[in-house]
């Protein structure tokens, strides 16, 4: 859809027409734009003019039924030496394209600059199961190693706190009124006097026994 306006607000009109090659020159009336009563205009449905049309010629009718052109619009003689005005048809086209590929552009340019942000990176986790799945987005592939070996470490390090506290958890309480203290050096001495004793007495008593036997006959 195109639009055809006629805009001079020192030229009243009642009733204002138009005729084209768009309406086999056939006299059309115009409308006043709702929002400005000076100003009439026409639309038209490309899709009702012949195919390959690239300009349409027109010329305006007042109330007397004068034809007249309008200043605003370039004009063309024809065949019969009838000067009309002229509307190209390829710059409409050209507006339209442009202003969706503004739309366009501006959507582009939006979703660019939230691909730039890139994606949001997960916070690091000090769960000893995920420590090990956890993918950080990094450029440095070092940083990345060095935060997950740090992890371990403090994984580790948490598991053998948490062995040592239930160990000690596990230990029996010890009487310290029934314990048996460790034995001192005297004590140790005593000990192995007693010992010798014990041994020599023995041996006195073997020796005494072969010195009655070997006497024995000779007595």
């Amino acid at each position: 859809m195109f639009k055809i306006l006629y805009d001079h607000p020192s030229r009243k009109f009642n009733q204002l027409n138009i005729a084209g090659d768009f309406t086999g020159w056939k006299i059309t009336p115009m409308k006043k734009d709702p929002k400005n009563q000076d100003r009439w205009e026409i639309q038209i449905n490309e899709a009702d003019l012949p195919q390959g049309i690239n300009k349409v010629h027109f010329k305006f009718i007042d109330d007397n039924g004068n034809w007249f052109t309008d200043e605003e619009y370039p004009k063309e003689v024809d065949e019969h030496d009838n000067e009309n005005n002229v509307k190209m048809l390829i710059k409409e086209k050209e507006k339209e394209s442009g202003n969706n590929s503004i739309s366009n552009e501006g959507d582009t340019v939006i979703d660019e600059e939230l691909d730039d942000e890139g994606p949001v990176s997960p916070a690091p986790s000090l769960n000893a199961n995920n420590t090990t799945s956890t993918n950080y987005n990094d450029d440095d592939g070092n940083d990345t190693e060095i935060q997950k070996n740090v992890l371990e470490k403090e994984s580790v390090q948490d598991d053998d706190d948490s062995n040592n506290s239930k160990n000690l958890e596990d230990s029996p309480d010890i009487d310290e009124s029934t314990a048996t203290p460790p034995a001192s050096s005297d004590s140790n001495a005593v000990i192995k006097n007693e010992e010798t004793d014990a041994y020599r007495g023995i041996l006195a008593t073997i020796i005494a026994f072969f010195a009655r036997l070997f006497s024995a006959p000779f007595g």
